[in-house]
């Protein structure tokens, strides 16, 4: 029969360059209205795009969108072709459920969104894997019991990365990117050098560093950094602290808490006040934690350490509550706070010097 019909591959009707060109479709009478039943838009994909824009009858599909529209969902969704979700009902790439990862239960039993173990987002530890984690079961990391292979640890293995037992890795992760600029160097404003502040410049007049490190040390007093120079640095004048206030901050690591704080709240990663400092812990947001060591009583404030070693998370006491009321920016004391987690944040750097610090302290 192929030899008797002749071959039409070459030959296109009317109504092939009708669809190919949407011959008769007309523009929607505005724009957001619901597509998902309507064909896929042929000129969208092209470098030319579409004519019709927003108030195309068809289809715009974007491959960078992989999780459905929630609102969609419902029939909520006022976008249309602008949201940044799928509209198309597939279930493989449901939004996770809510409920289920927050307290790990559903009790909706025909829940459309995602059940996602818990287990599975934890990554395994690399300490743990190279032989040792000091958290121990405390770690929020995964710690997975593994049989070492003999012959690795000898120097050699003949089966390779098919060998049924584990290769140890000794290489610990990378640090982030952010803690490059740690030891940046200051530049002076004075001279644009590099390796020294202003208030230390040999170039500048002495008139001028005499003013510039009284004003400097004005400022200081004023946030509660540290005492006046008229003040007596004797024990015996300062306030006696409750021993159960540990780890206690001294003078130079409290400028640098207050002087983080203060930054923090400008940058909206401070959380202020004992019982949100208490939420950021349970939710997992809280780098580190600073309590008042002269908060009366100061019982009010001892369920926050428990809960920080329960997460893994440092925290620290400084001396006054009023200063830390002046550094995170209000008039009145405060008691405890916390630095919120910000991916890539320029307080990266010194939020991790400081968790260092503390970690020696606590040690």
């Amino acid at each position: 029969m192929e030899v008797l019909v002749a071959n039409v591959d070459h030959i296109k009707f009317d109504i092939d360059y009708a669809l190919e060109q949407q011959y008769g479709a007309l523009p929607l009478p505005f724009p957001g209205m619901d597509k998902s039943t309507a064909a896929v838009c042929e000129f969208y994909s092209n470098p030319g795009g579409c004519n019709n824009g927003p108030q195309c009858p068809y289809r715009h599909v974007r491959g960078d969108r992989t999780v459905v529209c929630k609102h969609w969902l419902r029939g909520l969704c006022k976008k249309g072709d602008q949201c940044e979700f799928l509209h198309e009902y597939d279930m493989s790439k449901m939004p996770e459920c809510y409920f289920y990862a927050r307290f790990n239960a559903c009790h909706n039993k025909e829940c459309p969104f995602l059940h996602i173990d818990p287990e599975s987002k934890i990554k395994d530890c690399p300490w743990y894997d190279r032989g040792f984690c000091r958290h121990g079961p405390h770690c929020r990391h995964r710690h997975v019991r593994r049989v070492l292979c003999i012959n690795y640890l000898s120097g050699f293995c003949p089966d390779g990365p098919n060998c049924k037992y584990m290769h140890p890795r000794f290489e610990l992760p990378a640090p982030p990117e952010q803690t490059k600029d740690a030891k940046r160097l200051p530049v002076c404003h004075y001279c644009s050098e590099v390796g020294h502040k202003a208030s230390s410049c040999n170039k500048i007049p002495q008139e001028k560093r005499e003013a510039a490190q009284k004003q400097e040390e004005a400022r200081y007093r004023a946030l509660g950094y540290v005492k006046p120079a008229n003040e007596s640095d004797d024990a015996e004048n300062e306030p006696a602290v409750n021993p159960k206030a540990y780890p206690l901050a001294d003078a130079a690591l409290t400028a640098k808490i207050l002087n983080l704080v203060q930054q923090a709240a400008n940058y909206k990663q401070l959380r202020k006040g004992a019982n949100e400092a208490t939420k950021t812990l349970n939710r997992g947001l809280s780098e580190f934690v600073i309590m008042a060591a002269d908060a009366e009583p100061l019982e009010i404030v001892l369920h926050i350490p428990i809960l920080c070693e329960d997460k893994n998370v440092p925290y620290v006491f400084v001396r006054s509550k009023q200063a830390l009321g002046r550094a995170c920016g209000v008039s009145r004391p405060i008691v405890a706070c916390s630095i919120t987690i910000n991916e890539g944040s320029q307080l990266k750097p010194q939020i991790q010097g400081i968790q260092q610090e503390i970690e020696r302290l606590l040690v």
